[in-house]
């Protein structure tokens, strides 16, 4: 796809449609569309210059509560010996010392060496949404090649814009269709670090045998 295949024009505004969600998020995981705001216009932004923060404002809000889900893990895994003495250690070591309770290197299907970044459910320039709700752990190189794709998506839009002689372009959150992209990449949820589930994939997996 290019950028739009239908558009609307008036009073100095252009209303593109559909709306090319970026492959890497359209096949990642559905909640990248899903959480998309319906029916609604979402004026095309000028750059994706942000100054967001997110790395430290997931430690600050989702810290505290996954800290507190790891501790009660590793702790009933040692009362109950459900993995071996001399592993309870290196398990705390990885999840508790090393932080990896608030942004783990591995995916649910146990795979290692994984990188995450904090990353907007719904691109910022977009929302304006910096909430924790609007956050996300996307794989590093799937969240970069995200980016790229949005960068060329909305300079062909503002062209198109400007070749429309508009002053304004908007798309409209009506149809959404798979953009352009080549890298996916696993997710974690904001509410699954908060109850531990990516520690309990590491248990499962066994996973402290791969880490160092």
């Amino acid at each position: 796809p290019e950028c739009f295949t239908e558009y609307e024009i008036s009073n100095g505004k252009v209303i593109f449609k559909p709306f090319y969600l970026p492959k890497p998020k359209f096949e990642s995981h559905p909640i990248f569309k899903n959480k998309l705001p319906k029916n609604r216009l979402l004026k095309v932004p000028e750059s994706l210059k942000r100054n967001t923060a997110q790395a430290s404002k997931w430690e600050k809000g989702v810290g505290p509560s996954a800290h507190k889900a790891a501790q009660k893990i590793i702790k009933n895994i040692s009362e109950n010996k459900k993995v071996p003495a001399d592993a309870v250690s290196k398990v705390q070591e990885i999840i508790l010392n090393q932080k990896k309770y608030l942004k783990p290197i591995w995916d649910r299907n146990g795979k290692v060496k994984v990188q995450f970044h904090v990353d907007h459910i719904v691109e910022w320039v977009l929302s304006r949404d910096d909430s924790l709700e609007n956050y996300i752990l996307f794989e590093a190189s799937a969240n970069q090649s995200s980016g790229g794709v949005y960068g060329g998506y909305f300079r062909r839009l503002r062209k198109a814009r400007d070749d429309l002689g508009a002053k304004e372009a908007y798309l409209k959150m009506e149809e959404i269709e798979e953009g352009r992209g080549k890298k996916t990449g696993p997710v974690w949820e904001r509410d699954e670090i908060e109850k531990g589930e990516h520690i309990k994939i590491f248990l499962e997996k066994k996973l402290w045998r791969k880490i160092s």
